[in-house]
Formats: C-alpha cells, structure tokens, sequence
C-alpha cells in the first residue's frame, strides 16, 4: 500500500489536473508587473494540455513541462513505469485544481493551487485501495531557452 501512495503522489507531481475538470480552470493571477499575455496563455495551456494527458494516459504529455534538470534519466524511467502501473492498475481518475494563482518575476515563476484526487482500483485487492486526496500543490518554473519549464514540483 505504501508503494502505491508513494506512485500516487508521484503521479501527482506530474498531472496538476483530471477527465472531469473543465479546461477553463479557476485560474486568478497574481502579477509583479512581470507579467505578459504570452506568460498567461501559456500557463492557462499548461493546465489545459495536463488534463488532455491526464485523460489520455500520455506521460510523455505530462513530461515535456519539466526542466532537463528536474531528475535524473534513471529516475524519469523509474517514475514512468511507476505512472504507467498506476494507469493500469486504476480507472476513473479524478483530478480537480481550483484557485490557481501565478506570479511571474523575469525568468522565474511559480503557480500554486488546490487539489483533489481520487481513484478507483481496475480490481479489488488487498493492496490496492480506493484513492482519495487533497491538499495544496506550488510549481516553480524557470525560463529556459524561451520555454517556461518546471524545476520543482512541492505538494502538500
């Protein structure tokens, strides 16, 4: 059990959205007077394209967000096989973000939100129990070569 929370919470460091979240996302700004319309609609897209990958199980989706920097290879595999067992061994993801907000200063940035997660086992089993989550997630972002990617991801 410990192991599928720990792939559950890692899932979640990847997928800040959900199948039954509308793509127009609860989304307030907080600026620094660093903040450009191409900042915004790329951050409004970020939420939008995650819950595309959530709903189509496509975690090279959920990757292409993250800084080169963020893990190392072996541990990107590690974590795809473990995301890719998730997918398998649970159906009817639920994942809700609501009240996000967005500084930007320069070449930095962070987005905070508020989640929910649940998930229900393909199959009733001792070690595979009914998933249900909440709490406050905040992504750090730095520009890279023009591209807003992220260099941490903290949940709690």
């Amino acid at each position: 059990m410990k192991k599928i929370l720990v792939v559950l919470m890692q899932v979640i460091l990847l997928c800040a959205c959900s199948k039954e979240q509308s793509s127009d996302v609860n989304f307030s700004l907080k600026s620094s007077g660093d903040l450009t319309k191409e900042d915004i609609n790329f951050f409004k897209d970020f939420y939008v394209k995650m819950i595309k990958a959530v709903e189509n199980e496509d975690v090279e989706m959920s990757f292409s967000f993250y800084s080169e920097n963020f893990m190392k290879d072996s541990e990107k595999e590690v974590l795809k096989k473990n995301i890719e067992r998730l997918y398998s061994d649970y159906k009817n993801a639920v994942y809700v973000v609501e009240n996000v907000s967005l500084v930007v200063k320069k070449d930095e940035a962070i987005t905070e939100d508020d989640y929910s997660y649940s998930a229900i086992p393909e199959k009733t089993s001792e070690d595979l129990k009914p998933i249900v989550l909440k709490g406050h997630e905040r992504i750090y972002w730095r520009r890279e070569n023009n591209l807003w990617k992220i260099y941490q991801w903290v949940y709690y």
